[in-house]
């Protein structure tokens, strides 16, 4: 057991099905479909956070106590990290949800950490966006894109799905 922002965070070894209260206490809703975290082997991970700034710090404190425990090194970090606030930047910004969900897992075949975000706002799928024109200086260039382009760019694995109301992004990186 881990410290992080002064709430518990258990890592586990086994496959895990969320169980991690919400936000506010209550039980998470199992749902009628599988889950992102569904088949990954441990240590996993999956935590509820508010679609705030203070949401966004906690959720990155809980992904440092994570990867530190799962021996990842400093130049993945980093690259998650930024990862996460693009994508629960977006979340905060333009889905309406008041809560994210954050699933962080090993998967069994190791060698990567697996990484994914689900929200109950509008639906919306960011890698049907077209990629932004690097090559125009910021005052030339369209507006949007930019941080989904880096999380594209900077993880292995990036997919988009809506299912059971819910927008999940899920994202792999090399270890």
């Amino acid at each position: 057991m881990e410290q992080t922002g002064g709430k518990r965070v258990i890592l586990q070894k086994a496959t895990m099905t969320p169980t991690n209260p919400h936000v506010d206490g209550t039980p998470q809703a199992q749902g009628n479909g599988p889950h992102p975290a569904d088949g990954l082997e441990s240590p996993c991970l999956t935590r509820d956070f508010p679609a705030t700034l203070e949401g966004i710090a906690a959720a990155a404190a809980c992904l440092e106590t994570f990867l530190d425990a799962a021996g990842c090194p400093p130049k993945i970090f980093a690259k998650l990290a930024i990862a996460l606030d693009e994508i629960a930047s977006n979340i905060i910004n333009y889905s309406g949800a008041k809560t994210f969900e954050m699933t962080m897992a090993i998967p069994s075949e190791g060698g990567k950490i697996a990484l994914s975000f689900t929200d109950a706002g509008q639906p919306y799928n960011p890698l049907l966006h077209n990629d932004p024109d690097i090559t125009q200086g910021s005052e030339q260039r369209q507006a949007g894109g930019l941080g989904i382009f880096m999380v594209k760019k900077m993880m292995d694995v990036v997919r988009y799905e809506f299912r059971d109301g819910k927008n999940i992004l899920y994202m792999e990186k090399a270890l």
